[in-house]
């Protein structure tokens, strides 16, 4: 990997990371090369962690495609169109995934989906105008959370917000000096976290939480964006000093993280629409069911169900395929080449929603949890960060941030330190 420098506009601090391969990997390995991004306008930077190749400069010296990234909204359309055009305009079918069983291998080879990534990314060619295709029909966002478009709520919800002397009060010495904090999370999960069209906006639940728990502290915040399965070792190598990513407590997370409460949120499953076979959430025995690595789904409420429903009554367990984001097992539910996507409920709901009749989201939900902000464990941090999260919670703005992301309900009255959950 060989960092390269280049021209750049001005307000922009970019550098970029150049991908040797051709073909997204299906894993992304721990140590993944990083590039950042860093808005002048913006309130705060986001670092990203890159693996596709698409920002490598063009001879002009710009980003061809400064940090496009194809979500399930258009991917989704995207290899619906494949499924029945090639680009040469001859009509073809996909595979059976019957008849082709699917492995989870190191590189995505299906030849629909790299079609797919071809439409979705129509964007970036000599014009490097990313916005315009991948997001079709979409308002333009204000860059810098300004007023931007109201159902992307791309404005700071911290403006207003005044410290909190008694979290302030918590702070360490050498954190309050240097005036900023940094969070970490997996900008691919709409509606928690995920970018604005603008491709420079972090939108969603956890960025907005993220933002009040920095204004309560009186501190400037850094978003890093990362694959979610990478979060945990980061906080432990003090890469970050927390992560808002919808983290649900276990006994093993509980051994390396310190964990607070934060919001509640549910596990869900969603199939293709119309649900073509009659699946339920107690009927996968058998079927590939698509997870996020590292998730809880996988590690925790995925194996729970096999056990509960299958193997425990002599039937084939579920087969789970782990994939790096929700984005990519979508992708591969609408390919059928998996049955199912089991995931965060909030984020399920939203595809069907930003999709019709492309996902059903089954009921019931597998699990209703509480879910967790964390940090490194016993992290001088961790007081701060909890007195900062029941602030938030005691204020109005607790109330706004969760009901403009549809999470009305999902709220709760307590910053508890986590407890195992599994």
């Amino acid at each position: 990997m060989n960092r390269t420098p280049f021209t750049q506009e001005p307000g922009i601090n970019l550098a970029v990371t150049r991908y040797r391969g051709h073909r997204r990997p299906a894993r992304i390995k721990q140590g993944a090369p990083q590039f950042g991004l860093i808005n002048n306008s913006m309130k705060e930077p986001v670092t990203y962690a890159g693996q596709d190749g698409l920002d490598k400069p063009t001879a002009s010296g710009t980003p061809r495609c400064p940090n496009a990234r194809p979500d399930v909204f258009s991917l989704a359309s995207a290899i619906r169109t494949a499924t029945h055009r090639d680009m040469s305009g001859s009509q073809h079918a996909l595979p059976s995934a019957r008849s082709r069983p699917m492995r989870v291998s190191r590189h995505l080879s299906v030849p629909i989906v790299t079609t797919a990534l071809a439409l979705a990314l129509a964007a970036c060619g000599a014009s490097g105008s990313a916005d315009t295709a991948q997001n079709a029909g979409a308002k333009t966002t204000a860059q810098g959370g300004g007023a931007g478009s109201s159902a992307e709520h791309t404005d700071d919800i911290s403006v207003g917000v005044k410290p909190d002397p008694k979290a302030v009060k918590l702070l360490p010495a050498a954190v309050k000096a240097r005036g900023t904090i940094s969070v970490a999370m997996d900008l691919t999960s709409p509606p928690t976290s995920f970018m604005a069209s603008d491709n420079k906006t972090a939108i969603g639940f956890n960025p907005d939480f993220s933002r009040l728990i920095a204004a309560t502290l009186g501190l400037k915040l850094q978003i890093n964006n990362i694959k979610f399965d990478t979060i945990i070792t980061g906080l432990q190598a003090g890469r970050y000093d927390f992560t808002a990513s919808t983290m649900g407590a276990t006994r093993d997370r509980l051994k390396v993280l310190d964990m607070v409460d934060y919001f509640k949120a549910g596990t869900g499953v969603s199939v293709p629409y119309g649900n073509p076979q009659g699946l339920g959430t107690h009927t996968l025995c058998g079927h590939r069911v698509g997870v996020q690595s590292g998730s809880t789904q996988q590690l925790q409420w995925l194996p729970q169900l096999s056990k509960q429903d299958c193997t425990s009554k002599g039937k084939p367990a579920i087969d789970a395929v782990a994939l790096p984001s929700v984005n990519d097992a979508l992708t591969q539910l609408v390919s059928k080449r998996i049955d199912a996507v089991m995931y965060d409920f909030t984020g399920l709901q939203w595809a069907a929603t930003q999709q019709p009749k492309t996902f059903d989201v089954l009921q019931p939900l597998v699990t209703t949890k509480t879910v967790t902000v964390a940090l490194k464990k016993n992290s001088p941090l961790t007081p701060a960060v909890q007195a900062a999260i029941q602030s938030i919670i005691d204020s109005p703005k607790y109330a706004e941030a969760l009901g403009r992301w549809g999470f009305k309900g999902l709220g709760i009255k307590t910053a508890a330190m986590g407890v195992p959950q599994d």
